[in-house]
């Protein structure tokens, strides 16, 4: 009987649920990576541009204000990113005292790795206190990405068994660190972003507001930078999480981009609403706002979270765990003023409701008291008519989430592997009868 094309694969294995552990990186991965660090800079670059113009239009009261939101979520994060960075150093110093013992041969050359490990954590905690500990992490992660690359061409190019072996061990582990250090620089981005682009963008928000400042270039650029740079943050961590979880599937580019969407539509109009009240409710506001973060520690809690990677994975390693893990959720409750950040595996869906019934309740709430206070004053200018974004944003949102959560989330992929499969095996079944 003649063999058609596809018979070799009648009798392949079944797809499993299960996928390459650690996950391949491709060129495009660098890309993105190259991508995050020119909106780093654009987000940043604004930020100091309006602080100097400040200076120069001689409105220094704005100029300190300004640079007080870049320099004290600067020093915040400098202090966790070295908090990580000083779990990762004692890490590796238990791990070079059992290698040692085992291997008394190699002390030397391990004394002089431990030697540049602690450069290399100096130059990590400077450059932390200076906003950029996440970058000094993607060029990590760019390092281990090309590294591998280069192991893999020399796996191919290699003919004997036991080199090839060892080679494949070393291409392992930088893919391994690739995936913890891109999820380190997702995490701290998430922290780093939302204190000082977020907090950015509601200050200069409210300052344009409250003050009648005018929409100069330079103030509307840092607008728009730090609205797209928190939504892409928001998008890296959630895409490094999953890469990170070898139980789970990755996300696709093209399924971040409606993530992407869903976020970007999201914290649009909540940014709005948010300045647009504290602008015309300054002594109220500042009281209701830690009610909402309260509100959402408790149910933060509620879902005891793990938190992987925030505090150190390695046995007898004793630390403020448990402390850390506390300031952890108090931050990202601060973020809940803004966005929705899952903390545990499984179904959240009962959360996330609670969350977004409030969010979107305290949404209308607010539109209703911009509108008010603006027709009992008959002072309706631009910023009331702008409160149409409110219903667009929520409409855009709940479509770009519903897309999101029905044609590209990742759970989606296996069936897909599955019906294609089933579908491929059914129809070489009926060819190969047909024969």
């Amino acid at each position: 009987m003649e063999q058609t094309p596809f018979d070799d694969k009648v009798d392949s294995p079944q797809p499993t649920s299960e996928r390459k552990w650690p996950p391949n990186f491709y060129g495009k991965d660098v890309f993105f990576a190259l991508l995050a660090w020119f909106t780093f800079a654009l987000d940043y670059g604004t930020d100091l541009r309006l602080m100097i113009q400040y200076q120069l239009d001689g409105e220094m009261v704005l100029f300190w204000l300004t640079f007080g939101f870049i320099a004290a979520p600067s020093f915040i994060t400098g202090i966790i990113s070295t908090v990580w960075y000083n779990q990762t150093y004692k890490q590796d110093e238990q791990l070079y005292v059992a290698k040692k013992e085992d291997n008394p041969a190699k002390s030397e050359y391990k004394r002089k790795q431990r030697k540049s490990s602690r450069t290399m954590f100096a130059l990590r905690v400077v450059l932390s206190f200076l906003q950029l500990g996440r970058i000094f992490r993607q060029i990590e992660y760019i390092y281990c990405i090309l590294h591998s690359f280069r192991l893999q061409r020399c796996i191919r190019n290699t003919e004997d068994e036991d080199q090839r072996k060892n080679l494949r061990i070393k291409e392992e582990n930088l893919r391994h660190r690739a995936v913890n250090e891109k999820r380190d620089a997702a995490m701290l981005g998430l922290i780093d972003g939302f204190l000082e682009s977020a907090l950015q963008l509601l200050l200069q928000l409210y300052l344009t507001i409250y003050l009648s400042l005018p929409l100069t270039f330079a103030r509307v650029s840092s607008l728009c930078a730090s609205l797209v740079s928190t939504s892409l943050i928001h998008t890296s961590y959630y895409r490094a999480n999953r890469k990170a979880n070898k139980n789970k599937y990755t996300v696709t580019y093209l399924s971040s981009a409606f993530y992407f969407l869903w976020r970007f539509f999201e914290l649009a109009p909540r940014y709005l609403l948010l300045s647009l009240t504290c602008a015309l409710f300054t002594p109220w506001c500042f009281i209701a706002l830690p009610v909402h973060i309260v509100f959402v520690y408790i149910l933060y809690k509620s879902q005891n979270p793990e938190l992987l990677g925030v505090c150190p994975e390695y046995k007898n390693y004793t630390c403020i765990s448990s402390i850390l893990k506390q300031l952890f959720i108090f931050l990202i409750s601060y973020l809940g003023l803004l966005s929705f950040v899952n903390l545990k595996e499984g179904d959240t869906k009962r959360i996330t409701a609670i969350f977004y019934i409030v969010f979107y309740t305290e949404n209308v709430i607010m539109a209703l008291l911009v509108l008010w206070y603006s027709i009992s004053r008959d002072e309706v200018t631009g910023w009331t008519y702008s409160l149409c974004i409110m219903p667009i944003g929520l409409v855009c949102h709940m479509i770009f989430a519903a897309i999101f959560y029905k044609c590209f989330h990742p759970k989606l992929r296996k069936s897909r592997y599955l019906m294609r499969y089933n579908y491929l095996t059914s129809n070489i079944s009926f060819k190969y009868f047909q024969v």
